[in-house]
């Protein structure tokens, strides 16, 4: 009995164990944007090492510009080339926004990400 009992009690006692030392599980859109924003800045990075270029231009706070998701002809700038190229698909989920350097960020956390809007400075 007492073998049950710590059976039972032991992924409680790892859970808690991990929110308080981590932080709460992410939930499955907050882990589906991490994973897009991934997604998207390793194309950034593959089409900008490929145009052996170090930067485009910029769509973020400085630009007023909004956060996209469309990638047929993003990113702009000499010699860039669309990420449609990079990805399997030309649209994502989430919206986007990307410094001149290549930084790709989400222009919003969930669920403000899913919806176009206004590009905030870098994190």
């Amino acid at each position: 009995m007492t073998i049950v009992i710590g059976l039972l009690a032991a992924p409680i006692i790892l859970y808690a164990f991990y929110v308080l030392t981590l932080g709460p599980f992410p939930t499955s859109k907050e882990a589906a944007l991490a994973a897009e924003t991934e997604t998207m800045q390793t194309a950034m990075n593959a089409m900008m090492a490929d145009k052996n270029i170090n930067t485009v231009s910029a769509n973020d706070d400085t630009t007023s510009s909004l956060g996209v998701n469309t990638w047929t002809n993003l990113p702009a700038g000499p010699d860039a080339a669309a990420l449609g190229g990079y990805l399997k698909k030309d649209t994502t989920k989430f919206y986007y926004c990307w410094s001149q350097s290549g930084e790709v960020y989400p222009h919003a956390s969930h669920p403000v990400g899913e919806q176009p809007g206004p590009c905030p400075a870098p994190p």
